[in-house]
């Protein structure tokens, strides 16, 4: 689903890729609110970098894309995302990126392996 995102060139909610020899190893999102009394805020969605990329600093550079994208070419002044909680590389990463904690919700993902909590961050345009 990934690269349908990719292709249908979407610039209010873009979608960008990392490739390493010719294959997608990474994607990351903006989805722009659609109410016009919340357009200054996205959410970033679809952030995954494969197994063989991990570690070289392609997470980063797909977010700060993002967030750059965001902030000069749509005006956003907020950009939200949710993350396990308990993925700890994923949170340092957003950390490192300028996002910040602002909630958390409990039980917010169930399974027969137990729940898992949702942490809450912000971006915001300073």
């Amino acid at each position: 689903p990934f690269e349908r995102y990719i292709a249908a060139s979407d610039e209010e909610n873009p979608m960008f890729g990392a490739f390493s020899l010719g294959e997608l190893g990474g994607t990351c999102g903006l989805l722009r609110e659609t109410r016009q009394r919340t357009r200054h805020r996205a959410e970033l969605v679809h952030m995954y970098v494969t197994p063989w990329l991990q570690g070289q600093g392609v997470g980063g550079n797909l977010v700060a894309t993002a967030v750059r994208y965001g902030l000069d070419r749509l005006g956003l002044r907020q950009i939200v995302l949710g993350v396990i909680a308990g993925n700890e590389p994923a949170v340092r990463l957003y950390h490192r990126c300028g996002f910040r904690e602002y909630g958390r919700l409990e039980r917010f993902f169930g399974g027969e392996s137990g729940s898992a909590e949702k942490l809450f961050m912000v971006y915001e345009r300073s």
